[in-house]
């Protein structure tokens, strides 16, 4: 969880920078946050609320490929989380999942993944019965 008071997850930080976080091994083996693997098998781990912001990232790099800045609040109410402020609103948890699950960092901006890898074995069991079960789920 982000402590540091000018984190990117910390609502008091008044802009956003964001930007793309490209890892060759991942843009060669892993998939497009935008695609369907991601939807099927990352949204059950981490939550419909980070999915549906690394997509958000991710669609905005097609047009600002270099990254982009944005008020706190409105990056909040861009991915559906409202504008509730501080440590604990919905954003700033948001944000702390991603890290939580490697899918972003903070440096000296929020870096987003632009793929994300096949879904570790250890976070299969948090999946349901039939996507942990399916034996072609790496070639999706």
């Amino acid at each position: 969880m982000a402590t540091d008071p000018q984190q990117p997850s910390d609502p008091s930080t008044p802009v956003l920078r964001v930007a793309p976080w490209w890892d060759p091994t991942l843009a060669l083996h892993g998939h497009d946050p935008l695609g369907d693997y991601a939807e099927t098998y990352w949204t059950p781990v981490l939550g419909p609320a980070a999915i549906v912001t690394l997509r958000w990232a991710n669609r905005m790099f097609v047009e600002r490929s270099n990254g982009f800045e944005i008020r706190f609040a409105d990056f909040a109410r861009h991915v559906g989380l409202g504008s509730r402020r501080g440590r604990n609103s919905p954003a700033a948890r948001c944000i702390d999942r991603l890290q939580y699950f490697g899918l972003a960092t903070v440096r000296s901006r929020l870096l987003v993944r632009t793929h994300v890898p096949d879904l570790p074995t250890h976070l299969r069991r948090r999946l349901p019965a039939d996507l942990r079960d399916e034996r072609s789920q790496d070639q999706r």
